[in-house]
C-alpha cells in the first residue's frame, strides 16, 4: 500500500480519519500511554539534590512512598530546602498533588523548617529521626498530618555536635491540620510546642 506524506496527501488522510472512528481511538491510546508514563525529572528538578533526594523524588513521582529504610543511615539524609520545597508543591508534579508527600525513615540534620506555609496536600514523614528538631509553627496542612513513629532528637549523641538538645524543639504552635494529625508512637527529646495547634482528629 503506497501512502502519499504530501501536504495534501496528509490533510486528506486527516480528514479520513476525523470522519471515522479511527481517530478517537487512536488519541485515547496515546494520551492514555502518556499518562501512565511517569514523568521524567528534569535537569532543574535534579540540580543540587543528592542521591536520597533524586530518590525520593522519583519515588513520589511515580506515585509510591519513599521508603529510605534499606539504605545506610548517612545515605538517608535530606536537607531542609528540599523538603521544604516539596511539601509547599515547588517541583509542581501533578501525581505529588494528587497523592501528596510519603518518605519513610529519613534522617534530618538540620532542623526541618516549614514554619508559617500553605501545604496543600498529605503529608507523612513516617520513622524519621529529627535530629535538630522540626518547626512547623503558623503552617496550614490541608490533609492529613502523621510523623508516626518518628524521633525529635536524640537520645545518646555520640557526636559531640549533636548533644545540644538544650538549643533544639519540636515547634507546632499555631500549626492547622484539615484532616488528621498523628503523632503515635513517636518520641520526643526535646521540648515540644503545641500551643494553639489544631486539627480535625489528634492521635
Amino acid at each position: 500500500m503506497r501512502i502519499d506524506i504530501s501536504h495534501s496527501g496528509v490533510m486528506n488522510l486527516i480528514r479520513f480519519l476525523a470522519r471515522s472512528s479511527v481517530l478517537p481511538a487512536v488519541l485515547a491510546a496515546i494520551l492514555l500511554s502518556a499518562l501512565a508514563a511517569p514523568r521524567l525529572l528534569a535537569k532543574d528538578d535534579l540540580a543540587g539534590l543528592s542521591s536520597a533526594e533524586k530518590y525520593v523524588l522519583q519515588e513520589l513521582i511515580e506515585g509510591k512512598e519513599a521508603d529510605l529504610s534499606p539504605f545506610p543511615r548517612d545515605q538517608r539524609v535530606l536537607s531542609n530546602e528540599f523538603v521544604q520545597k516539596l511539601l509547599t508543591d515547588g517541583f509542581r508534579d501533578p501525581e505529588i498533588r494528587r497523592r501528596g508527600v510519603a518518605i519513610n525513615k529519613a534522617i534530618f540534620k538540620e532542623t526541618l523548617e516549614v514554619s508559617s506555609m500553605t501545604v496543600p496536600y498529605r503529608v507523612w514523614l513516617r520513622s524519621c529521626d529529627f535530629d535538630r528538631g522540626i518547626d512547623f509553627s503558623h503552617t496550614q496542612f490541608a490533609s492529613d498530618l502523621s510523623l508516626e513513629f518518628s524521633q525529635f532528637g536524640v537520645s545518646s549523641p555520640s557526636d559531640p555536635s549533636e548533644a545540644k538538645n538544650s538549643d533544639t524543639q519540636a515547634f507546632f504552635e499555631g500549626m492547622r491540620v484539615a484532616n488528621e494529625a498523628d503523632f503515635s508512637h513517636s518520641v520526643s527529646y526535646v521540648p515540644v510546642d503545641f500551643t494553639g495547634a489544631l486539627s480535625g482528629l489528634v492521635k
